[in-house]
């Protein structure tokens, strides 16, 4: 971080607009397996909780999600140094967490909700999560912002 506020100044001097993206979750991962890989894993095996959702794919998609939340490691303090010192230089700072994880629901974005993996390690998208996480932030108006940064 200690370099961040002098790149920000070169980055901005000629008046060109910047965002900076805090940190996402990163997500637990035991013996190279994502937490859905081992739920699948448990109900191949005749165990875990899986097996109640069988016929309920939008209930399988929750408790999935919800797994992902209670199970996430937030860099909140490294994330505040950054926009602390994004803001302090006047440029945008953009939580993903806020589009990954919703805290009202107790859920993050794990699995899609057409049934796909999201994240395929700790805290990197699958193509169709990296889709979902487009579409999340299209509705979290994320183009405006970027009007607001171009004008």
């Amino acid at each position: 971080l200690s370099g961040l506020s002098s790149l920000l100044k070169k980055a901005t001097a000629d008046g060109k607009g910047l965002i900076v993206f805090g940190n996402t979750a990163e997500f637990e991962r035991k013996n190279s397996k994502t937490i859905l890989d081992r739920e699948i894993e448990k109900f191949e095996h005749g165990q875990g909780s899986l097996r109640s959702f069988v016929d309920k794919p939008k209930l399988f998609v929750k408790y999935v999600n919800g797994e992902y939340y209670n199970r996430k490691s937030v860099p909140v303090e490294l994330n505040a140094k950054v926009k602390q010192i994004a803001l302090a230089e006047g440029v945008t700072y953009f939580d993903k967490l806020k589009i990954l994880c919703d805290e009202s629901n107790k859920t993050c974005l794990g699995i899609t909700d057409d049934g796909f993996k999201a994240i395929y390690d700790e805290d990197h998208f699958s193509l169709n999560g990296a889709k979902a996480l487009g579409r999340k932030m299209s509705e979290q108006d994320f183009a405006e912002l970027l009007i607001e940064i171009i004008e």
